[in-house]
Formats: structure tokens, sequence, C-alpha cells
């Protein structure tokens, strides 16, 4: 026979809740227990567990909720601002993220990562900075900054647009084709710098050249005299979860280095970052 003492026992000593939607019933007449609460629980953890995007459909398969309550949760989570919306699949947004990363503490992601970052902006002379989409921006979840590129601003916190920057090239190199046209039609593109572009169908041509490179670089597009690479973070082979960034002055970044210096250097500690944020 079920009991809210043996649901709670399942999860004990296990990464990831063993109790589905179906027991959650055992705790229906525990005035001081809240279900709905405890539901949106089971969704986060789908998330934790698969880490990747997820439909309606696949969360209710796996939690044992049933797709309305699995749509409410998640649209509860969206005007939260903890999700969004791409297409029929959910996202995890940076608020959710800055959750997490709290809890980890000093012992966990943040920590892991920037002796990566320090060790590659000693080996490029560049900034290094880790970025994590969240809407229309890209946010700096952790820097390694280098004296050599005073001129480029890159904080943890900071935020900047998706479209003109190396970083939001990546993430958007991931979408699936018919996102990609609606994002380049809904968003308001805009030229800060006399190299920069405001034409859709340029950006569209630059968003496929980095899909297919397998990296994206900008040059001047944000901050004048500054060029930047970016490649994407994805543990498993999955989606992309982050992007690592190196950026300099742009005597510093010749074309020819990107190729051949640049390039083969991040790759490999985006290789090093996706194991750790697949483990943690």
């Amino acid at each position: 026979m079920n009991s809210p003492a043996n649901a709670l026992a399942k999860t004990e000593g296990a990464s990831s809740p063993a109790i589905e939607g179906s027991d959650l019933n055992v705790f229906a007449g525990d005035p001081d227990f809240m279900l709905s609460l405890a539901r949106g629980m089971l969704v986060l953890h789908a998330f934790a567990d698969a880490r990747e995007k997820l439909t309606i459909a696949r969360i209710a398969a796996e939690t044992g909720l049933t797709r309305s309550t699995v749509r409410r949760c998640l649209y509860t989570f969206v005007k939260l601002g903890y999700f969004e919306v791409q297409g029929s699949q959910f996202v995890p947004r940076v608020n959710l993220l800055m959750l997490a990363s709290a809890y980890k503490g000093a012992g966990g992601l943040e920590a892991a990562l920037q002796p990566l970052l320090d060790d590659l902006r000693n080996r490029l002379g560049a900034t290094i900075g880790l970025g994590v989409k969240d809407g229309e921006d890209v946010y700096y979840a952790a820097v390694s900054k280098s004296l050599n590129t005073l001129s480029f601003v890159a904080s943890v916190g900071r935020r900047v647009p998706v479209y003109c920057t190396a970083l939001g090239r990546v993430f958007l190199a991931d979408l699936p084709p018919q996102d990609l046209d609606a994002y380049i039609k809904a968003t308001k593109v805009v030229a800060h710098t006399p190299f920069a572009t405001a034409d859709r169908a340029t950006l569209k041509e630059m968003i496929e050249k980095a899909r297919v490179d397998g990296y994206a670089v900008a040059a001047q597009e944000l901050e004048l005299g500054v060029r930047a690479i970016a490649v994407p973070i994805r543990p498993g082979g999955g989606r992309t979860v982050a992007a690592l960034l190196a950026a300099g002055e742009m005597s510093q970044m010749p074309d020819e280095a990107l190729q051949t210096l640049f390039l083969p250097e991040m790759l490999r500690t985006a290789r090093e970052i996706a194991l750790l944020w697949k483990s943690l």
C-alpha cells in the first residue's frame, strides 16, 4: 500500500526523483502539502535529467503528470521568466540557471570553469567569456579578462544582443530553420557601428555560415576595434547550452590566427566544459 512516507522514501539517495505524478495523490488530504508545487518540481526535474529542449508530451510521459498539468506548470514558469518557448519546445532561461548556480555554490560549475577559462586566456592572450542565452540577449556567466584587451568590456552579468555578436550567433545557428526565420523577422535589427549590418538577409547569411562552420566570428559590430570568435558548448553532443568566446583587439586576432590558433584551442576547452557541464 502506498503512503506519503513510502512515496518520499523513493527519492532518498537518488539524483533525480523516482517519485511520479501518480504518487503525489497520496498527499491529497494533507493540508500542508502543496500539490501544485510538487508537480512543478517534477517538471523541473525532467529538464535536469534530459538537459535539452522538451515538449509537453515528453515531460508528461517522463513524469506521469497529465499534459494539462504540465502545460499549466510550464505556463507559470514562462510567465515568471524561467523558461522560453521555441515552437512546441521549452528551454530554460538564465534565471533558472542562476538558481542552480546559487545552489552549487563555490564547489559547483562556476568554480570548475574558471581555471579552464583562465588557462585559455593565458594561451590565447585574449579575454575569454562564457555566455548563456536569455531571451533576446546573451548573458555573461563567467569571464576571464586579459590585460591585452582593455577596449573590450566584458564582465559577469553583462548582457549583449544575440544577433550582432559572435556569442549570440552560435545560439542562433542552433535554431531550426523555421525558428530562425521567425526570429529574424520579429527582431529589430540595429547597426550599432559602421561595420555592422541592419540587413536581415545578410544577417541570415552570417548565421547560416556559423551553422556550417561550427563557430561564429564578429568584428567591430558592437564595439569598435574588437574582434571575437565563439564556439558552442554541447554536453553529450546535444543542444547548445552555452557558448565560449575569445575577444581582443583586431591586431591581436588576424584572420589567419582564428583558424590556426584560436579555433583549435577553443574547441578543446569547449569539449572540457561540456564534460563538466554534463557531470554537474
